[in-house]
């Protein structure tokens, strides 16, 4: 007999495209990269998994991460990642700078790559690899210091000789002071008396007496927020040694306008190293930072700019082209190659080589004389149809349309165009007036199916248009109520209007309630008059639709009668408790039949094992040379007995359950039933269902498969089973198949153990089926909601 012959799979789909064996090796490598990595579900930003590497880096267990979706572990409002996530859906990949999220809540500045792929089952998904930048960034870090220490030292000596040169043209200073665009001045540390030049007036607005302040008076045009920062750097810098300054701070213009400024100054010591001057100048840098932002702005722009035209060459149907008339060079779109087939490196090539030669030759003459005649020309436009041959050899028809860029003095330097396959044009057309002509068929058979189920149904369905306060109501409208209703449609008024009295006031105000929350769901109870006028209890329910500012522009619903529903309701009661009494006879007769069988074991074989044991057991006691060997069989069939009992308790006892689990409890039975049958079980079980059903349901399911098995080595003559316990988001389900000889499950009456099956899955609130054919096998199915 074959002593073990049950597999056990619980592979992940997104590391075995072609098999166990191999999937295990993609797994193995995964895990056990160095370059951290995870993989990502597209549509729900969950994660799958995440190999070791991840796990670390991240500073989580593999448990902890599990679970965890991608708003979890990067900053996703980043810019850079936004951007990362429009590139990889455009282009299948992309790489971006972001910032991922420790679990301590540390930023770790990386580089992610991100390129999607869809596993067996075409579910999309991501796989990002990370990669952590800080020991890129301390390098650059180190680099930046040193560089910073060399400048320093540079800017050392330069203002050491300009203060030389400083003391030898200090002369010339009242000079400069009058005529520079900066601000010059000159502040004698000792009387706090500062020389400031006439520029002051042109930059600042400010006409100094004497063109003298004093220093203290200073203050007061600076920006509150910055006084005492400016002032604190200022006495630092003197009481140091060092021979210059300079700062960056606002100062308030005469016009009320807060202005950015610069200034620079050497300071002049005596010889004891004490400041005693200070000569520099002051720059308003507002319009240069101005001037700066917009640069940048531009340059941005500029580079979006560009990216647009890069992505409308690659999703345009045309292929759109840019030609250098100077360089003779030409930009051509992504749609080169899919509408002609042939590839231009970077999209840049020679307008003769890669575009002229591809002419058909009856037309490369004419056209290229026309094209030249139109460049030398002032026309700002050209148009023309021609063939080109594409890389298979097929011809196809073009239009191309283009603009001709010319300078001030009319020279042609730039032409921008695109050309059109009208042959393909055609065939899409072809194929829109197909699709146009199939939908339309669609919309006409859904429109029909959905009269057909909106008319049939038992219960009053409507649908309101509050936006033109017209309702559909369906055909039970008239048979329940009586009321006459032309093509099913009718107004909200009139639909109210026959509302009790009584209940009118307070239903439209519960109407417009909901109408005027965001609630998309409305319950109600009133009464209806018939068009008898007799009084009718309705119950109903609806959905509100809304649009993106949450206005109510929609109601879809249904109406009952509630008496006729509690009616129906209380002749349910005793059909409910008679299949209640059918469950518990079943499971009564399950009893008595499993205490059946354990005492037609106990007597038919137990008993005659023990019987015999005791037999030897007694000739034993005559003693005589047989003796020992009488005491060896009769030890014989002991042991047989009690391996009998406890064959017969393991199937019993629900301790099994508790300590190997449901799992390992039907892999045990599998392997047992293989022991003593000619059979071979095939085990398909995923153990992440393990921890998510509690003990109940568990020893449910063990004696629904006990049952399962019973019934098909009885009555099957199968020589394979195959157990698959799967599970999906909300639902696991438990599947039993054999080849065995099969029954028509509309003429076989369901037996004890069918109906002991169906009464347990109804027990723990499953749904069972069984599918079988005369012939050919049998499969059970039983789904339960997790």
């Amino acid at each position: 007999m074959q002593t073990d012959q049950t597999k056990n799979v619980n592979s992940n789909k997104a590391f075995h495209p072609s098999g166990t064996s191999q999937g295990s090796l993609h797994e193995l490598a995964f895990n056990n990269t160095a370059q951290a990595c995870i993989i990502f579900s597209v549509k729900t930003g969950k994660m799958v998994t995440a190999n070791n590497a991840a796990c670390e880096l991240l500073g989580y267990t593999e448990e902890e991460i599990l679970g965890k979706r991608r708003s979890g572990l990067f900053n996703v409002k980043e810019t850079n990642f936004r951007k990362m996530l429009l590139k990889r859906k455009a282009e299948g990949q992309a790489i971006a700078n972001v910032h991922a999220i420790l679990k301590n809540g540390d930023l770790l500045p990386c580089e992610i790559s991100s390129s999607l792929f869809k596993d067996q089952e075409g579910i999309e998904t991501s796989v990002t690899t990370i990669r952590d930048m800080r020991p890129a960034i301390a390098i650059q870090k180190r680099k930046d210091i040193k560089k910073d220490k060399l400048s320093k030292s540079n800017i050392q000596k330069e203002q050491h000789k300009s203060e030389v040169l400083l003391e030898q043209t200090n002369q010339w200073l009242k000079y400069f002071a009058e005529t520079s665009y900066d601000v010059m001045w000159d502040w004698d540390i000792s009387t706090g008396k500062i020389y400031v030049g006439n520029s002051i007036e042109d930059v600042f607005g400010y006409k100094i007496e004497n063109d003298l302040i004093d220093y203290d008076i200073l203050g007061q045009y600076l920006e509150p927020t910055e006084k005492l920062i400016v002032q604190n750097k200022i006495k630092r810098s003197l009481s140091s040694r060092k021979k210059s300054w300079e700062d960056s701070f606002s100062i308030l213009r005469k016009d009320g306008v807060m202005a950015s400024s610069t200034s620079r100054a050497s300071i002049i010591r005596d010889e004891n190293g004490q400041a005693i001057r200070l000569v520099g100048a002051t720059q308003d840098v507002s319009k240069i930072l101005t001037l700066e932002k917009a640069l940048q702005d531009q340059e941005i722009f500029q580079q979006e700019d560009k990216e647009k035209i890069r992505l409308i060459t690659k999703l345009s149907f045309d292929v759109i082209w840019d030609w250098d008339l100077t360089t003779n060079q030409v930009f051509i779109g992504e749609g080169f190659k899919e509408l002609f087939g042939y590839t231009i490196k970077k999209n840049k090539g020679d307008m003769t080589k890669d575009w002229v030669n591809h002419i058909h030759p009856d037309d490369k003459g004419s056209i290229s004389a026309e094209l030249a005649n139109t460049i030398k020309s002032k026309a700002k436009h050209w148009k023309h149809a021609y063939r080109i041959i594409r890389s298979d050899g097929t011809i196809a028809k073009v239009y191309v349309r283009a603009d001709i860029i010319r300078s001030a003095d009319g020279r042609a330097y730039r032409m921008i165009g695109a050309v059109q396959d009208l042959t393909r044009q055609k065939k899409l057309e072809e194929q829109l007036d197909l699709e146009i002509k199939n939908n339309n068929n669609l919309l006409q058979t859904y429109e029909e199916n959905f009269n057909l189920i909106f008319n049939s149904s038992s219960d009053i369905l409507y649908d309101i248009d509050l936006v033109n306060d017209a309702i559909i109501v369906s055909d039970a409208f008239e048979k329940k109520l009586g009321y006459k209703v032309i093509n099913n449609k009718s107004s909200l008024k009139e639909w109210i209007s026959h509302v009790h009295p009584e209940d009118k006031v307070i239903l439209k105000r519960d109407f417009q309630r909901v109408l005027n929350t965001s609630d998309a769901d409305w319950k109600f109870n009133f009464r209806y008059l018939r068009f008898d006028n007799a009084v009718v209890a309705m119950s109903g329910n609806a959905v509100v639709l809304r649009r993106p500012n949450g206005e109510a522009y929609r109601v879809i619903g249904s109406m009952q009668d509630a008496d006729k529903q509690k009616h129906i309701e209380k002749e349910l009661i005793p059909e409910i408790e008679s299949r209640e009494n059918e469950m518990i006879y079943a499971l009564n007769e399950a009893r008595i039949a499993e205490r059946s069988e354990i005492g037609k074991e106990l007597h038919d074989n137990v008993n005659q094992l023990l019987g015999a044991s005791k037999l030897y057991v007694e000739m034993a006691k005559k003693g005589g040379k047989n003796s020992k060997m009488y005491l060896d069989r009769s030890t014989e069939y002991t042991l047989t007995a009690i391996e009998e009992i406890r064959k017969l308790s393991k199937g019993l006892a629900s301790d099994a359950l508790n300590v190997l689990g449901l799992l390992g409890s039907i892999r045990n039975l599998a392997a047992d039933i293989m022991e003593v049958q000619p059979l071979t079980i095939t085990l398909n079980l995923d153990t992440s269902i393990e921890k998510l059903i509690n003990d109940h349901v568990k020893l449910n399911l063990y004696r629904i498969v006990q049952e399962q098995f019973n019934n098909i080595i009885k009555h099957a003559n199968a020589s394979t089973i195959s157990v698959s316990f799967r599970r999906n988001e909300h639902l696991a389900q438990l599947t039993i198949t054999d080849d065995g000889k099969g029954f028509d499950v509309f003429e076989t009456q369901e037996g004890i153990g069918l109906k002991n099956i169906n009464e347990r899955a109804r027990i723990i609130h499953a749904n069972s089926e069984t599918v079988s054919e005369i012939g050919k096998g049998t499969t059970f199915s039983l789904k339960l909601n997790m």
